[in-house]
């Protein structure tokens, strides 16, 4: 494999997501109504989001002190 596990399901859901857009945003034009077209051209920039949300969450931005511990560990005068 060239590429990790994650880029393969992050490839896959890029496809089946654009697959399942179009039909939303296709039905949505024949339906007519205009409340359900911008629910379908909104629900990715909505997903995006929520799934940025869930990102930071799970990722939080190092604060100085820990960028500085980290540094301390793995360079030569720390190393013990």
């Amino acid at each position: 494999m060239k590429f990790g596990k994650g880029a393969w399901i992050a490839l896959f859901g890029v496809t089946v997501g654009t697959i399942v857009w179009t039909e939303m945003v296709m039905a949505a034009i024949r339906s007519g109504t205009p409340a359900e077209f911008k629910v379908a051209v909104l629900a990715p920039f909505l997903l995006l989001i929520g799934f940025g949300v869930v990102w930071r969450l799970r990722h939080p931005i190092p604060k100085p002190a820990e960028k500085e511990a980290v540094r301390m560990r793995v360079s030569y005068k720390g190393a013990r």
